[in-house]
């Protein structure tokens, strides 16, 4: 018992050891990259042009998010906008969890098709982007 403590024991700290090198080694990278970079700077045009790009892809998701049948939007609007886990939008739509996850994953099927076929990945960031701006 006492050998296989010491071992976990040194298993562990060599673990630690690893892992803050591997941290520290990134650390030099990053402060390498930051030394060689010129800082960065915004013109009133880039921000203007992001800003006009952000506001056209939040119309494209509200638009496509409008015409999702009733109860996907329904689901969509629970999970993202009220932040609502799938236990408590099954209770709240008196269906079952897992017919929660079928109304999301076919929302979500949906939005791709509509959305210029989106990753749900960038989907989700721009639900994220459009909770963040009401």
């Amino acid at each position: 018992l006492h050998t296989l403590r010491a071992y976990l024991f040194t298993a562990f700290r060599r673990m630690l050891l690893r892992r803050q090198k591997t941290i520290d080694t990134r650390k030099n990278i990053l402060d390498q990259i930051a030394v060689n970079e010129p800082p960065v700077q915004f013109t009133i045009e880039e921000l203007s042009m992001e800003q006009e790009g952000a506001t056209l892809r939040q119309e494209m998701i509200a638009d496509t998010l409008n015409k999702l049948p009733a109860r996907q939007r329904e689901v969509v609007y629970l999970k993202y906008f009220n932040d609502m886990s799938l236990q408590e939008i099954a209770e709240v739509m008196s269906i079952t969890y897992q017919g929660v996850a079928n109304t999301l994953y076919k929302a979500f099927v949906a939005l791709r098709k509509d959305a210029g076929l989106l990753k749900i990945r960038e989907l989700c960031l721009l639900l994220a982007a459009i909770v963040s701006g009401l």
